[in-house]
C-alpha cells in the first residue's frame, strides 16, 4: 500500500488483513499496546525483553549480538 513518504511502505496481506488483527482498529490497538509494553521494559533496562519484544513487533528486526549498555 502506498504511502505519501517514499521510504515508508504499509503492507498488507492479499486477503486484506492487518496483520492478522482482522481491521486496521485492531491492528491499530495490538499496535500501541506493544509499543506500552516496550516503554514498561525501557523503564526496566531489560535488554533481552526490549529485544524480544522489538523482535515481536517487527520480524525483520535483527538484533546485534553484542554487550548492551544501558
Amino acid at each position: 500500500m502506498k504511502t505519501k513518504y517514499d521510504k515508508i511502505m504499509v503492507l498488507r496481506n492479499t486477503d486484506n488483513t492487518w496483520n492478522g488483527c482482522g481491521d486496521q482498529e485492531g491492528y491499530r490497538r495490538w499496535l500501541l499496546e506493544g509499543i506500552e509494553d516496550l516503554r514498561r521494559l525501557t523503564m526496566n533496562y531489560d535488554a533481552d525483553d526490549i529485544r524480544a519484544k522489538l523482535k515481536e513487533l517487527l520480524p525483520e528486526y535483527q538484533p546485534q549480538d553484542r554487550e548492551c549498555v544501558l
